[in-house]
C-alpha cells in the first residue's frame, strides 16, 4: 500500500552518518525548500473546511563516484482531509493524504531507477497514506509520521508554523557495495485544520 513511500524509516530514527567521506545526512541548507511543482489544487472537508494541499519530491542517485547528479526525481501533488485518530494521542494533527503522481510533468528518470514510463510509475505511485505530526519523536524534535502496520513510524523531520508544514530527510554519497548512493525526500503542505 505504501509502495510510494520509497524511503520510509522502519520505525527507528535514522542515525546521522559521519562527515569522513563515507556519506552523511543532508544539512538544512542542502535540501530544497521549494518545489518546481507548487500546490495546484485543494481538498477540504466539506463540514469543517479543513484540508491539506501540497507536494512531495523524492530523488535518488547511484554512481561510481560521489557527488553525482540526481538519476531520478519523482514529484506528487498531495491533498488530504483531517481525521480523528484515537491511536495517536500525541499527534498535533492527522490527515489521510492522497499522492497523485505528476505524470512526468516535473518528474524524471534516466532509466537507472527502475521506472521508464509514466504509465507504470503513475499507476503504482498514485497512493494514499495516513500522515501525522508529532512535536517530539524520540528526542529528535518534530517529525512527520506515517501510519504503517498499526503504528506510526518516523518519515522525516518536520517544521510546522503558520499553517505551513515542511518536511525533509536524506543522505548523500553513502558508500554501499562499491557505489555511492544519495537520496532525499522533501515535501510541503498548506494545512487548514
Amino acid at each position: 500500500m505504501l509502495a510510494l513511500l520509497l524511503l520510509v524509516a522502519c520505525g527507528e530514527v535514522p542515525a546521522p552518518q559521519g562527515a569522513d567521506g563515507e556519506g552523511g545526512r543532508f544539512g538544512p541548507d542542502e535540501i530544497p525548500t521549494e518545489s518546481s511543482a507548487p500546490p495546484t489544487s485543494s481538498t477540504t472537508d466539506a463540514t469543517t473546511g479543513a484540508g491539506w494541499v501540497g507536494w512531495e519530491d523524492v530523488r535518488e542517485s547511484t554512481a561510481d563516484t560521489p557527488g553525482a547528479a540526481w538519476s531520478c526525481s519523482y514529484v506528487w501533488q498531495t491533498t488530504g482531509v483531517p481525521v480523528t485518530a484515537t491511536d495517536c494521542p500525541d499527534c498535533v494533527f492527522v490527515f489521510d493524504v492522497t499522492f497523485t503522481f505528476d505524470d512526468w510533468e516535473y518528474s524524471h528518470d534516466d532509466g537507472t531507477c527502475g521506472h521508464t514510463t509514466g504509465d507504470d510509475l503513475g499507476e503504482t505511485l498514485n497512493q494514499q497514506a495516513r500522515l501525522a505530526l508529532v512535536t517530539d519523536y524520540l528526542g529528535y524534535g518534530p517529525w512527520l509520521m506515517v501510519a504503517e502496520a498499526g503504528a506510526y513510524v518516523g518519515l522525516a523531520p518536520a517544521t510546522y508554523k503558520g499553517g505551513r508544514l515542511f518536511y525533509a530527510d536524506g543522505a548523500r554519497d553513502v558508500y554501499v557495495g562499491g557505489l555511492y548512493t544519495s537520496y532525499y525526500r522533501a515535501g510541503e503542505a498548506e494545512i487548514d485544520r
